[in-house]
Order: C-alpha cells, then sequence, then structure tokens
C-alpha cells in the first residue's frame, strides 16, 4: 500500500459520539459524587471494539483466514477524553438494545 492508499485511511476530523443519560456502577473505591458531581444519572459514552483477525500470504495475495473473535462494549463520561479502564475512566458494559 503506497502512501496516498494509506492516507485513506487516516481520520482527520473528530468524531463526535452519541450520548446517554446512564449510570456507571465504579468500583467500590469510586463513589457516585466522585465519578458524576452527586448526580446519580450523568451523560455517558458507550464504545464498541471489534476484534478480529487476518491470516493470509502477502506474496499471492490469498486469506487463510478472515474472521471476527468477539467484541467488548465500554462505557465512559461524555465529557472525558480518556478511556481507559485501567486507569479508572471508564467501565465494561453490556447492550442493551431497543426496537
Amino acid at each position: 500500500m503506497d502512501e496516498e492508499e494509506r492516507s485513506a485511511f487516516i481520520l482527520m476530523e473528530k468524531l463526535w459520539p452519541m450520548s446517554v443519560k446512564n449510570h456507571i456502577v465504579w468500583s467500590e473505591s469510586k463513589s457516585i459524587e466522585e465519578s458524576s458531581g452527586g448526580d446519580f444519572f450523568e451523560e455517558v459514552t458507550p464504545e464498541l471494539g471489534i476484534f478480529g483477525t487476518l491470516f493470509g500470504n502477502i506474496a499471492n495475495g490469498e486469506v487463510e483466514r478472515n474472521a471476527q473473535l468477539g467484541h467488548w462494549l465500554k462505557t465512559k463520561m461524555a465529557n472525558d477524553n480518556e478511556g481507559g479502564i485501567a486507569t479508572g475512566h471508564s467501565a465494561y458494559d453490556s447492550a442493551f438494545l431497543v426496537d
């Protein structure tokens, strides 16, 4: 892939995801007041990560395996630029689908 083709994959504009009112259940070391300023429900942003694998032969272009292997959903405060679960900025979540 040359430089021109790679440039098609570079995000040049910040995406602003949808936020919803919800409550994050933090670990016992973090209280509701610390996480949301005293409000039980706060604006949060969900983030979905899809994990996959691609095995192939670059010499002949043959794809041996291309599979989606899993996912995770995490939620963070909408006004937080950080998103790490290990750093305490977000929490694992589960999907609640509505029709």
